[in-house]
């Protein structure tokens, strides 16, 4: 699905807050990459440092070239959820995306959501089913959220409308999962986008990721083998059919 294709079917003057927190030096770069490439027009990026030993200095000249990258640097004794909520606090724009700093975010990753969010007039939206790369062993997987009201927690994205009735708490694990769970319970409404545009990557040294992926976890997942392929993204940027 291109540009121009998106572009005739809704409304790109939208915006959208990007907020992502980090305390992984080596994943700044992929993190700023997946920001630039996206083709939704309307964005600002949220970068929240959650590594004392961070040089916030260093990312704010490396963000500079963008113009709509805001860096704040927390404490690290401050959960995940703790984090988000102060992004989510310091975003200009209405809706906002929760982006992992170690995935993949294809261009049209945001302009698929919003649209998406737009034609169902959901409160929060997602991937149900999504795409797990394994460089390692060059392994493309597609996986299944374990409930059918739950999405991937790197691939949320909502109105900030429902912010502080619906707050991230204050863990380090599962804090996107629980924002899910008490959204649903308020009686917002979820909605899912198709597989296609984004995956989660995985690599060898499972300590490089906060969300760290067993044979347990695989199974859960229901995650069937796609391809054995060092090129990935030419699938995962392949457009799904979404009713």
């Amino acid at each position: 699905m291109d540009k121009e294709h998106f572009s005739g079917q809704g409304r790109m003057t939208s915006g959208v807050t990007v907020v992502t927190a980090t305390n992984k030096p080596l994943f700044m770069q992929n993190l700023f990459t997946n920001f630039k490439c996206q083709q939704w027009r309307v964005k600002e990026m949220i970068v929240l440092l959650n590594n004392d030993g961070m040089n916030i200095e260093r990312y704010k000249k490396q963000a500079s070239s963008f113009g709509n990258v805001s860096i704040y640097k927390l404490p690290a004794k401050w959960s995940l959820g703790k984090c988000l909520n102060y992004g989510i606090s310091k975003a200009q724009y209405e809706i906002i995306a929760k982006f992992d700093d170690d995935d993949y975010y294809a261009p049209n990753y945001l302009t698929e959501a919003m649209l998406r969010l737009e034609k169902t007039e959901a409160d929060l939206i997602g991937k149900n089913k999504f795409y797990m790369y394994f460089k390692h062993s060059s392994k493309l997987m597609l996986a299944t959220m374990p409930s059918k009201n739950r999405v991937a927690g790197a691939t949320m994205l909502f109105k900030k409308k429902l912010y502080p009735d619906v707050s991230f708490k204050h863990l380090r694990k599962g804090a996107d999962m629980r924002f899910q769970k008490d959204s649903i319970k308020k009686g917002y409404k979820l909605a899912f986008t198709s597989p296609s545009h984004f995956a989660a990557i995985r690599r060898a040294n499972q300590k490089m990721h906060t969300w760290k992926v067993t044979k347990k976890t695989i199974r859960l997942l229901r995650a069937k083998k796609i391809a054995q392929t060092k090129q990935y993204r030419s699938i995962v940027n392949q457009t799904s059919k979404q009713k």
